[in-house]
């Protein structure tokens, strides 16, 4: 008679390594503690299993420590077909490439801690063979739109006054290139002021990075707006999705109606999905590419945009603000050999 396997449910183990994030028994590479956004994000991963365990049958894991041949070509075959399961699940839930490799990500981590906990053989056989992530090039405001919205004369209704708030959170955020979460936890107390100059000092929520950042004059006179109006936060807090749907709504206003191609990544690949509107497409994340790749373009040297933007210094996401900046260097020195042939 073929002898069974000890294995024990993953979902239980996942909810242990939740925990574990949580209560900071496990940390990260550096011994920081898990941000409270990364554990979210293993509790959605943890419902897609949850989902995907009532379609298929729940992984088990190995709990053993034996390993021979028989052993290593069974957990091997089985971890092939359910890795494969769970990728093609991913994908008829029509979820993009990014959320795919991302769960993929966690799934990873998760069976390295397993491994780093108990030692169990699985951890070293249940691995994805990781994709290269291609993605898109971030969509971004041009100087040009800048100073539309700096000049930018809203009305004194209430959704007008709704616009011009967001109108200076996204100013902001273009100039500083804060994330969503660092421009929403703004306070008073990270403007200093010193010989006439005021900086804005910030440490990222998301990486513990502190930057220090030199403020323009119309930054400043924008946040004064605010003064009387907040006791502690720059400026009110609005929801990571309704800050996404009014920005999209002050793009309109704005009149931004360019066609522009909505590139989708399936399967590797980049395609052209259909032709949107550019006010569309834009996202609270616009703010921080437009800043990046503002700085970048200016001439701004990259380990100092990179020491603004909390990037490490080998960040993939980092160099494709870099690719923009060149590609738009390129286009104005064709335009200056164009110059100087026709002269």
């Amino acid at each position: 008679m073929k002898k069974l396997l000890k294995c024990v449910p993953l979902i239980a183990e996942f909810d242990k390594f939740i925990r574990a994030s949580v209560s900071g028994r496990r940390r990260k590479p550096d011994g920081n503690r898990i941000s409270s956004g990364t554990v979210e994000s293993y509790r959605n991963c943890r419902k897609i299993l949850v989902k995907f365990s009532a379609k298929y049958e729940e992984p088990q894991v190995y709990s053993g420590l034996t390993v021979n041949k028989a052993i290593f070509r069974v957990r091997s075959r089985y971890w092939k077909q359910t890795l494969f399961q769970f990728t093609d699940y991913l994908r008829s839930c029509k979820y993009c490439e990014t959320y795919i490799w991302n769960n993929q990500k966690i799934f990873r981590a998760f069976m390295h801690h397993i491994g780093q906990q108990y030692g169990w053989p699985d951890a070293g056989l249940a691995v994805f063979k990781m994709p290269r992530l291609v993605q898109p090039e971030p969509l971004t405001l041009s100087v040009a739109q800048l100073l539309e919205l700096l000049r930018a004369e809203l009305g004194t209704s209430y959704q007008q006054k709704r616009l011009a708030i967001v109108r200076d959170m996204v100013l902001t955020g273009c100039i500083t290139a804060l994330r969503y979460s660092d421009l929403m936890a703004l306070r008073w107390s990270n403007m200093v002021k010193k010989g006439g100059a005021t900086w804005l000092e910030v440490q990222s929520q998301k990486t513990g990075v502190m930057t220090k950042l030199l403020l323009p004059q119309f930054i400043i006179d924008t946040l004064a707006r605010y003064r009387k109006l907040r006791k502690q936060t720059i400026f009110p807090r609005i929801s990571n999705v309704n800050l996404n749907i009014q920005i999209k709504k002050l793009g309109s206003t704005m009149g931004w109606f360019d066609p522009t191609p909505v590139v989708k990544c399936r399967n590797g690949i980049l395609r052209i999905e259909r032709i949107g509107k550019f006010y569309e497409l834009l996202t609270t994340h616009t703010m921080r590419r437009t800043g990046i790749t503002l700085l970048l373009q200016l001439g701004m040297p990259e380990q100092l945009v990179r020491q603004i933007s909390g990037h490490a210094p080998n960040s993939r996401e980092f160099y494709r603000y870099v690719k923009i900046a060149q590609d738009w260097q390129d286009e104005e020195s064709k335009k200056v050999h164009d110059l100087i042939i026709s002269s």
